[in-house]
């Protein structure tokens, strides 16, 4: 045996970080809703910062506020789009339950967006036993006042 002393640097090098893929996602997704740091989380998973930076990239969670906050603009992009690659042929090669179809929705889209109701609700009201054949119109005119 030999009387060498063993050296011992002054700094010891950095173990490799933890990547402990096996942290569901959830939870990481619950702790940064908490407003926790990707370090914080770390720790309290035990992995370390970057593979929390990494999951989160992977998940979007990162753009999804945005996106929330920005979902009627993207929407209606989207929809432009689609609409906008629709030409005459491609409508004429639809059958007609589609093309029937396709023309309901954007009827009730269009009144939705001019605040016109999608149904027409009427009231039946009776006076005694017989049925009044009420409208908005005629409650309007026979109410005290009129209009």
């Amino acid at each position: 045996m030999s009387n060498e002393l063993i050296k011992i640097p002054d700094e010891l090098p950095k173990p490799a970080p933890q990547t402990n893929k096996h942290i569901p996602i959830e939870t990481i997704l619950d702790l940064r809703r908490k407003k926790l740091s990707c370090s914080q989380i770390a720790c309290i998973v035990g992995c370390c910062k970057q593979n929390i930076q990494q999951r989160l990239k992977d998940s979007g969670l990162e753009h999804l506020e945005t996106h929330k906050k920005y979902r009627a603009d993207i929407l209606a992009l989207k929809s432009r789009e689609i609409l906008e690659s629709i030409d005459t042929a491609d409508i004429k090669k639809a059958g007609l339950r589609d093309r029937v179809i396709a023309y309901g929705t954007l009827y009730d889209k269009e009144r939705l967006e001019l605040d016109k109701a999608t149904s027409i609700i009427k009231p039946l009201v009776t006076f005694g036993t017989e049925p009044i054949d009420i409208t908005p119109e005629t409650a309007l005119e026979d109410a005290p006042g009129g209009v």
